[in-house]
């Protein structure tokens, strides 16, 4: 995947609405404590990103059927656990502290789908070459 095509994925726009609006909430709010949650929540979600693609989608489970819209799959996997952990941390501390952490998640999940939709373009670029040889 092209990275014109990635930014106009309408998948990927979703995401990025939602980063856009949870940064901006919390730029006029932010300290050092909101920005851990934040690096957190980037971190956490990339790693559930990169969890999702090498378990479930590149491996295959036997229950699930394979299918070819790996960027559909994985947030469709990554948004109940971002939904519920961000309202988790509503509950147990604050508002704001939910809203960092859901800045920081939707980057982290941005950064992961653009790691493996680059891999997955390299893959194919192999596979083209070895074929024209």
């Amino acid at each position: 995947m092209k990275i014109r095509e990635f930014i106009v994925n309408p998948y990927i726009l979703a995401v990025l609405g939602v980063w856009f609006f949870t940064s901006f909430v919390i730029i006029f709010y932010i300290d050092w404590t909101f920005a851990g949650v934040s690096l957190l929540g980037t971190v956490c979600f990339f790693f559930y990103i990169s969890a999702v693609y090498q378990f479930i989608l590149y491996k295959g489970v036997p229950w699930i059927e394979r299918k070819e819209d790996d960027l559909f799959m994985s947030l469709w996997y990554a948004w109940p656990v971002y939904v519920l952990s961000s309202l988790t941390i509503f509950l147990l501390a604050d508002e704001l502290w939910a809203f960092a952490y859901a800045a920081g998640g939707a980057a982290g999940i941005l950064i992961g789908e653009f790691r493996h939709a680059g891999l997955a373009e390299k893959g194919e670029r192999k596979q083209i070459e070895a074929q024209a040889q």
